[in-house]
């Protein structure tokens, strides 16, 4: 189900979710009619939580195109997927 659809269903405006994602009507506009992609996941995470439903479900292509750094083994210092110093 789009977020058109879910958001009609509450009963609830552009406007009033809009103010409640903590972005503007057009951007709410762009992102219901798939001129913009989520691409932010604290937005993508909002959004899923205002519906009461997994972010993976309402945006299962957000995640799919996440991408990891490449891993480089040889490379010391912070390891800031972890949070933890690297041994090496």
């Amino acid at each position: 189900m789009s977020i058109k659809h879910m958001r009609a269903k509450k009963g609830i405006s552009q406007e009033e979710l809009a103010k409640k994602l903590g972005i503007s009507r057009s951007t709410l506009s762009r992102i219901e009619t798939g001129k913009v992609k989520v691409t932010d996941f604290f937005l993508a995470d909002t959004i899923a939580a205002f519906f009461e439903m997994p972010v993976e479900e309402l945006f299962p292509e957000f995640l799919l195109d996440r991408k990891s750094p490449p891993f480089n083994k040889h490379k010391k210092g912070w390891n800031f997927w972890n949070c933890s110093p690297t041994l090496e």
